[in-house]
């Protein structure tokens, strides 16, 4: 019934031709991804015109397979070496030897995003971090309430969920940050999270 609703509202937009409203957070990625050398082949970034579709990557042009469609080089990439100087002593990360991998990219998430909302400008990454919604940190079951779990209950998903909101408590414990950043800072990663092999390293 969801599933038809949300088709409804699609049909919607398509009949009344609705526009998709410039978006000052896709403009501002645009700008950031040409300043860092990213080559673009046919696509572009600009708000869905779907019902709540956020903003989308679209293609400008017709694609062949092993086609590129975007050439990025690595100083545009957001991974564990881009911690900038001042996360060290804001985490006293020194401290804490035990946030490796994952922990040290959510920790980055969260310091770029306080870094935002207290009026700074978070480091070249900025743009991107300003153009990831608020509204992930309640759209993974991690984030869900008591009554939505409740549906999980029968699945082996509960007990993942279960286990990942332990792990996630232990950081929070250790960052002293807040529950709902640190939602939002999981649901970034795991949405959009991609291993690669940098310099012999594998799940960079």
């Amino acid at each position: 019934m969801a599933s038809d609703a949300h088709d409804a509202l699609n049909s919607l937009y398509d009949v009344l031709n609705v526009e998709a409203a410039p978006d000052v957070n896709a403009e501002a990625i645009l700008t950031w991804l040409q300043g860092q050398g990213v080559r673009n082949e046919g696509v572009c970034v600009e708000p869905s015109r779907c019902f709540d579709g956020g903003l989308g990557v679209f293609a400008t042009r017709a694609f062949a397979s092993g086609d590129a469609i975007l050439r990025v080089p690595l100083v545009a990439v957001l991974r564990r070496a881009s911690l900038p100087a001042d996360i060290g002593a804001w985490l006293r990360i020194a401290e804490r030897p035990q946030l490796e991998g994952e922990a040290r990219l959510l920790a980055l998430l969260l310091h770029q995003r306080a870094s935002i909302e207290a009026g700074g400008t978070a480091g070249r990454f900025a743009p991107y971090v300003r153009a990831l919604p608020l509204e992930l940190a309640t759209l993974l079951p991690v984030g869900w309430s008591d009554a939505q779990l409740a549906l999980l209950e029968g699945t082996p998903l509960l007990a993942q969920v279960v286990e990942a909101r332990t792990s996630l408590r232990e950081l929070q414990r250790a960052l002293g940050c807040e529950w709902e950043p640190l939602l939002w800072a999981h649901a970034a990663y795991h949405s959009r999270a991609i291993a690669l092999t940098l310099d012999g390293v594998a799940g960079e």
